[in-house]
């Protein structure tokens, strides 16, 4: 397998290939191979951008060893139908963009056509779960987590009738928590060194997930 180093840590590689040449079924397999050597410890794989990073235990093998895996990874494996099948469905990688944007708009719809009572229902339903792991967070003796501050947020909104404001604080929040544990998200290293932005985003934004929703907040309290 043709691969591009990307960037490097030690115990950690991020390389990249060519989508066309690899689809997802093969970058999968790929993916699936990498895991069950000795010394591999994670392989994330992006189908979206290409790339996989590959966490391995640099005690047990160099990067020099680890580029060997990939070259090692030719058509008698990538290709063999057998292997390919035993994966079983394989979904494609959705862009992170389009899920963020999609979450959004139909935020926005229900809002704007879904009566006013149905809404306070769907809400309150929606938050019950955080409720729930703020309160078992409180009784274990943990007070002062995220999950509790969620929880607070969350109810001081619905106590108060504010249904809109926590309608919008629980779509945040699972816009953050989708951003932490996509595949697809972005390098956090190329978010800081290439930002578009006048101003770079500060650091704690990118490395915690759920601060990445922060990115929605204008764009949702305009039209929501």
């Amino acid at each position: 397998m043709e691969i591009r180093p990307i960037h490097r840590l030690p115990g950690r590689l991020r390389v990249g290939y060519d989508r066309r040449r690899y689809p997802i079924r093969q970058a999968t397999l790929a993916q699936t191979l990498l895991l069950s050597q000795e010394g591999i410890l994670d392989v994330t794989l992006n189908g979206v951008r290409g790339s996989m990073l590959v966490r391995y235990n640099p005690a047990a093998l160099s990067e020099r060893e680890v580029l060997a895996l990939f070259l090692a990874l030719g058509s008698k494996y990538l290709e063999d139908a057998d292997l390919l099948e035993s994966l079983g469905a394989v979904e494609p990688h959705r862009s992170l963009l389009a899920e963020l944007l999609g979450q959004t708009l139909r935020h926005v719809v229900r809002s704007l056509i879904m009566p006013p009572l149905i809404g306070r229902v769907l809400t309150w339903i929606n938050v019950a779960p955080r409720v729930v792991r703020g309160a078992g967070k409180v009784l274990s003796g943990h007070p002062f987590t995220s999950e509790t501050l969620d929880t607070a947020a969350l109810c001081a909104a619905l106590l108060s009738g504010d249904t809109r404001t926590a309608s919008s604080v629980s779509l945040l929040l699972k816009m953050g928590e989708r951003w932490k544990t996509s595949p697809a998200r972005p390098p956090t290293a190329i978010w800081r060194g290439r930002c578009w932005l006048p101003m770079r985003l500060p650091r704690c934004w990118m490395t915690k997930g759920r601060s990445g929703a922060c990115l929605w907040v204008l764009c949702v309290w305009a039209i929501a």
